[in-house]
């Protein structure tokens, strides 16, 4: 890890050299700074480009720190709201005997979930049966939207895994082995569409130039507004 000071503030970020021309920043969800250099960069150069962003740099982390204080510990309960395809429902908790299995549903604007009325610790059984249903759906739902854009654009992938990941909505390898985070089935289907659209064409150009953006917006016209809704909401999505 590397740091440099701007003004009163200590920058850490991460600094990658690989092939390429130019250097670039990015900023993770979770507060991370990767700077991506050419492999002949010196290092007085790639602070002084730093410096040049520092108030952008401090202001997108000002943004961040903020959206994680929003954010509350779910409390798993009667009434306590959870996100589905950009919907929200409220979590229904029905104790049954001799339930040996348990059984989740969407109903109306319920998220009915049914446990076996011998459990002890109810609040980590849930959560951990409601993260392995969104998994599911995720994977189903992610599964429907590829093929049909897939097909759609002629652009064919290898394999898709559904991760729990905090620093990225989705991957594409080279292989064309796609990664998304499970969390992208709490967004409207019309973000999850750029989303797989997004990853899509990176089996194609596996960058973000400009024929990579140009190619998204083939399918997503507005990827722009998507892009900047997942920005502004995707830090405060989760089930934690």
């Amino acid at each position: 890890m590397h740091k440099v000071r701007y003004e009163n503030e200590i920058i850490n970020f991460k600094l990658i050299k690989k092939k390429k021309k130019n250097l670039s920043i990015s900023i993770k969800r979770d507060g991370k700074i990767i700077v991506s250099a050419p492999l002949n960069a010196k290092y007085e150069d790639i602070e002084k480009i730093i410096l040049s962003k520092g108030k952008w740099i401090l202001k997108k982390l000002e943004i961040i720190n903020d959206n994680i204080h929003l954010q509350k510990e779910k409390k798993y309960v009667n009434g306590e709201l959870f996100l589905y395809l950009g919907k929200n429902y409220k979590l229904e908790i029905l104790k049954c005997e001799d339930l040996k299995n348990t059984k989740i549903e969407l109903l109306e604007d319920k998220l009915k979930i049914k446990i076996n009325n011998k459990l002890e610790s109810d609040k980590e059984y849930i959560k951990k049966e409601l993260y392995k249903w969104y998994m599911q759906k995720a994977m189903e739902k992610l599964e429907e939207r590829m093929k049909i854009h897939s097909s759609k654009n002629n652009l064919y992938y290898r394999s898709i895994t559904i991760k729990n990941s905090k620093t990225y909505w989705g991957s594409c390898s080279t292989n064309g082995d796609i990664n998304f985070n499970w969390k992208i089935i709490m967004t409207p289907l019309e973000i999850i569409d750029y989303v797989v659209i997004h990853e899509l064409s990176h089996l194609i150009h596996h960058n973000h130039s400009k024929k990579f953006w140009d190619l998204v917006s083939k399918s997503i016209p507005d990827y722009k507004i998507k892009r900047k809704w997942l920005r502004i909401n995707g830090i405060n999505l989760g089930i934690y």
